[in-house]
């Protein structure tokens, strides 16, 4: 048996070849950047190794699509291991502006507390530390009009509302009267929350991820395994599952504050939904640790029973899909 060789040629400041071979008859494919012309020494000698094989068939490909041949090699080859082949080539940032806030209801605006904290700016530092990407994806604090944030594909673009960060602290307010430094941390913890679901459907778009179920609930179990694996070294535990105790809060009392009946049709998981998954990933990621969310009550001894499996195939989903595209996060 013959066998089917991509070679790619990569343009770096010394050049080299990575040379994958397929179980499958054939002739040798040669591809190359457009912007540089082949090595025909290397297609001499390749030639040499192989007289057997009909034909050595060169490709011409733009340099904007090197990479996207670079990946269906990686995912596709025997030889997936190869350091060359290790880490997607980073193109691009994510971006952070600040909108203007001139009708916020607080005399200390949302856009101040936002920049006070620097709650974005050192998420965006981080995301940019962690992953590579095609293009720049533009993170946008502005007024909205509505209590909400969003994805936008076609700008590429997350957006966080500042009526959204008014209204959680408002929330907690509501529920915990006068207790200002509880409103701060809450509002801090669900707003990164939000921001990490956002930017699960930036990744989802920007690398063309494939999911089998309903998107939100993908970014969901996105922004849970983020703050899940996000430690902090002073107490060895993750910072994220004491900050989903306030996510799961904010979803039980938005579910309590609402009238009427769920939107059942809606795309995203009821509110009670989403408290009962992102209790059950916060335990299943550490169940020693996450004990008193069945001893308070939060979580249903029936579910917890599924909650190590759920949170590590989530994990294991996460880590083969994106371990291309970053630098080493989720190896």
């Amino acid at each position: 048996m013959y066998y089917v060789v991509l070679a790619l040629l990569l343009v770096t400041s010394v050049g080299f070849v990575q040379v994958y071979a397929l179980p499958y008859p054939g002739t040798i494919y040669m591809f190359y950047s457009s912007e540089h012309t082949p090595d025909y020494d290397i297609i001499d000698a390749l030639s040499s190794l192989t007289p057997d094989i009909p034909d050595i068939i060169l490709y011409e490909v733009p340099s904007s699509d090197i990479d996207d041949i670079l990946h269906w090699l990686y995912v596709n080859s025997n030889y997936a291991n190869s350091g060359y082949l290790d880490r997607a080539i980073d193109y691009g940032d994510f971006v952070l502006t600040y909108g203007p806030n001139p009708n916020s209801e607080y005399e200390f605006t949302a856009r101040q507390w936002l920049q006070d904290y620097q709650l974005l700016d050192y998420e965006v530092e981080w995301l940019n530390e962690n992953f590579r990407l095609p293009h720049d994806v533009y993170i946008t604090a502005e007024e909205c009009g509505e209590e909400n944030a969003f994805y936008y594909p076609y700008s590429k673009e997350v957006v966080i509302c500042y009526e959204f960060v008014d209204g959680l602290y408002d929330l907690y307010l509501h529920n915990n009267e006068g207790d200002y430094d509880g409103a701060d941390n809450f509002t801090h913890d669900v707003t990164i929350e939000t921001l990490y679901h956002e930017i699960g459907h930036a990744i989802i778009d920007v690398y063309g991820l494939p999911h089998t179920g309903l998107e939100e609930n993908v970014a969901d179990q996105f922004a849970a395994l983020i703050l899940i694996r996000t430690y902090d070294p002073e107490t060895g535990h993750t910072i994220g599952q004491d900050m989903l105790y306030n996510v799961g809060n904010y979803y039980l009392w938005t579910e309590q504050r609402e009238d009427g009946p769920p939107a059942y049709w809606d795309t995203h998981g009821t509110n009670l939904q989403r408290f009962y998954n992102i209790s059950c990933w916060a335990y299943g990621s550490n169940p020693s640790y996450n004990q008193d969310l069945i001893d308070d009550g939060w979580l249903p001894e029936d579910r917890s029973v599924w909650c190590e499996d759920e949170y590590w195939k989530i994990e294991q989903a996460f880590s083969h899909l994106l371990s291309y595209y970053t630098n080493g996060f989720f190896d």
